[in-house]
């Protein structure tokens, strides 16, 4: 009985030092793979061909951008796909804690530019409105949109005028506890006044460990208890 309650005694130490902040949540990131809706090249962009592609940390966060070596197709803009169109991007993951993109536009305007949305397999939801000069900006600098709040949007890369702008966006608790099955995102714009680009997604969570590294943990305790009590003994 006693070797019960010195491990729930060491678990529950474990747990409040997690909650008083002195052992930070460990968090993963996961790539999400959009790739079926790419339509067009960055090399269509004014100085496109400067954006680093593969694996990349941008903002201390990993992204996958995809090569458009050889003209395939690397990203996903609202061009010539009719007014309001809207892609629903699966995910797939669970205990989702933020979400990150990689979203510019091209010829920005100020106001609202498009949506995201968030479903969730339990029936968590949430919507965030990017809206241009605030959250969204033009790829380059020009004549259109160029601020960013710098508090959700900040710029990660930027080179000859160009530049790959950021977002982090924090889903509600809810999410925790769910899969976060799909994103939504929806342009406001049209062909000739502000069109999203997205180039890169990414889901953060928190990392749950297995009830068996739990227990483990628990009985180390109880273990580095025992010697401890043992060498005062001595």
């Amino acid at each position: 009985m006693r070797l019960v309650c010195a491990a729930i005694a060491t678990l529950g130490a474990v747990v409040a030092s997690a909650h008083a902040g002195l052992e930070a949540p460990a968090t993963e990131f996961r790539a999400v793979d959009f790739s079926q809706f790419f339509n067009t090249r960055t090399t269509f962009a004014r100085n496109g061909a400067l954006i680093p592609t593969g694996s990349q940390v941008l903002g201390g966060v990993p992204f996958q951008i995809a090569s458009d070596a050889g003209g395939v197709n690397n990203q996903y803009t609202a061009f010539r796909r009719g007014f309001n169109p809207a892609i629903d991007i699966p995910v797939n993951a669970f205990g989702v804690t933020g979400v990150h993109t990689l979203i510019n536009t091209y010829f920005g305007i100020t106001g609202l530019s498009g949506r995201l949305e968030f479903f969730g397999t339990g029936g968590a939801y949430h919507s965030f409105d990017l809206v241009g000069n605030v959250h969204v900006r033009d790829h380059f600098t020009s004549l259109f949109t160029n601020s960013i709040d710098g508090v959700v949007t900040r710029q990660v890369f930027g080179l000859g005028g160009l530049r790959v702008d950021a977002q982090r966006l924090v889903l509600p608790e809810v999410f925790a506890d769910q899969t976060l099955q799909t994103i939504r995102l929806t342009d406001f714009g049209t062909d000739n006044t502000s069109r999203l680009w997205l180039l890169g997604l990414t889901v953060e969570s928190v990392v749950v460990p297995s009830p068996g590294g739990v227990a483990l943990l628990g009985l180390a305790g109880v273990a580095a208890t025992r010697r401890r009590r043992g060498s005062l003994r001595a």
